[in-house]
């Protein structure tokens, strides 16, 4: 079944715990909302802020949600904005690759898909990397990381690892 008359970007919406509603991001890269249950038949509402979101994470309880913006130039910024309802607040959440084994990772160009934990707690990504390798050429590279909401800390989940694609298949055209 359909749900939205409108064009959705090529990225994973994100949907309530209890199903009932969607976020994602219009093709022209605006945020919108949906009630899923085919009974309300509702239209979707979008927030007017076309050209600012390249994608969209909600809880499952549908207090937080989590956005990678785009700057000026239509790129997506190098942050993760979280957003609090219930607080009301916005954080932004700057992309850094944590250390493994002592060796830091290269810089972090953008996040892409975004989930948030059954619990809430942390927000799961997965970003573009740029690794230097020998030789001076730089090698660019998927991997998954956990925001830590209550330790305010990233974590990596799946390290960038040469041969690995973990990103999305649509996000390819990026690199």
């Amino acid at each position: 079944m359909q749900l939205s008359a409108v064009p959705v970007a090529p990225k994973r919406p994100a949907v309530s715990g209890d199903g009932q509603i969607a976020a994602f991001a219009f093709a022209r890269n605006e945020l919108c909302l949906i009630l899923t249950e085919a009974e309300f038949e509702s239209a979707e509402e979008c927030l007017g802020c076309a050209g600012l979101v390249h994608s969209v994470a909600m809880a499952p309880d549908s207090s937080k949600f989590g956005f990678v913006l785009l700057d000026a130039r239509g790129q997506p910024e190098h942050v993760i904005t979280l957003v609090d309802l219930r607080s009301e607040t916005a954080e932004k959440v700057p992309l850094a690759a944590p250390s493994i084994d002592r060796q830091q990772i290269g810089p972090l160009k953008f996040a892409d898909g975004m989930d948030f934990a059954a619990d809430g707690r942390f927000l799961i990504y997965y970003a573009y990397n740029v690794v230097p390798v020998a030789g001076g050429e730089d090698l660019g590279l998927w991997s998954v990381y956990a925001y830590d909401l209550l330790l305010r800390r990233t974590l990596v989940v799946v390290p960038p690892v040469p041969g690995l694609d973990v990103g999305n298949p649509l996000a390819q055209q990026h690199q």
